[in-house]
């Protein structure tokens, strides 16, 4: 049930995000202006729904105008994906899908959060926006498929991203189950084949918000300017904690899970666009190291 809301139905918001309470959206609805915007997810937000529920979703969008609807909402985790299909295909697939039709409908601009993951080039290079894209696993299947029908709306902004950054349960994301499992002093299983652009969430949020106020379209990679392997993304991270991390490290290969091992993002069209430099692997470690207040 909308909170606090005035029930006319001509009213126009300026944003509508879309799984506030994750990872990215919780970052994203901080910088966006309370009394402009609708906040949705499933519960303890001004709009509580389940994002399965496509019926329910559309009354949002005829009682209500909006200029920018935000997607942050995902299920991400690779093998919860693999194994709950369907509850995958109807928030990773379907969704994005109903709001694009609904952006055609209503007349909104989309901005979708998709994944490095589409990226399946074998080359060792940074791949750029208009590089190769697949699919190896469900997960990157549903984002792949959506994307396809997304990049017909040449209205939507489309964003090819790899964040991390601390949730309350923290193991539920890679950097705070890196961080328990130092704080533990846990032994950990890391990829030392696979190389990621890993930005911190509260820097992606901001850039994102960036593209959206310039009202820019198409795809972007937001990312770092350089890329770390897992492996060496955790050992940097337990070095500037100046605490040690016990690891065994072994390649992305031998697990059942298929994954594309180089998901290096080329960030030359965003830098080009906000006319700055993107920051560092090591910059984005010291941002999420901030972030939790260590």
């Amino acid at each position: 049930m909308l909170k606090n809301i005035p029930q006319s139905k001509k009213k126009i918001f300026k944003y509508l995000l879309i799984g506030s309470k994750g990872l990215l959206g919780s970052q994203l609805k901080i910088l966006l202006p309370e009394k402009d915007s609708i906040f949705l997810a499933r519960n303890k937000s001004n709009y509580n729904i389940d994002l399965s529920n496509l019926y329910k979703l559309e009354k949002l969008f005829k009682s209500y105008r909006f200029t920018n609807v935000i997607n942050a909402a995902a299920i991400t985790d690779l093998e919860y994906c693999q194994k709950k299909k369907n509850l995958c295909k109807k928030i990773n697939y379907h969704l994005p899908l109903k709001l694009e039709s609904f952006s055609r409908k209503y007349h909104f601009k989309l901005t979708h959060i998709s994944t490095d993951q589409v990226y399946i080039s074998s080359h060792q290079n940074k791949h750029k926006e208009t590089d190769k894209t697949g699919y190896f696993n469900y997960y990157s299947k549903m984002k792949y498929l959506s994307e396809l029908q997304l990049k017909k709306n040449f209205q939507t902004l489309l964003i090819r991203t790899n964040f991390t950054g601390f949730k309350k349960k923290t193991t539920s994301t890679f950097i705070g189950w890196i961080y328990r499992s130092i704080e533990k002093k846990k032994k950990i299983t890391l990829f030392n084949d696979l190389f990621c652009s890993t930005i911190d969430v509260k820097t992606c949020a901001q850039i994102i918000k960036k593209l959206i106020d310039k009202n820019k379209k198409g795809i972007f990679n937001v990312g770092t300017s350089d890329s770390l392997s897992k492996k060496d993304f955790a050992i940097l991270f337990a070095k500037k904690l100046k605490k040690k991390i016990y690891f065994n490290e072994i390649s992305a290969n031998k697990t059942s899970l298929k994954r594309p091992l180089n998901l290096r993002l080329n960030v030359r069209k965003i830098e080009k666009i906000l006319k700055t430099k993107m920051i560092t692997s090591s910059k984005s470690i010291d941002n999420l190291i901030s972030q939790k207040k260590i």
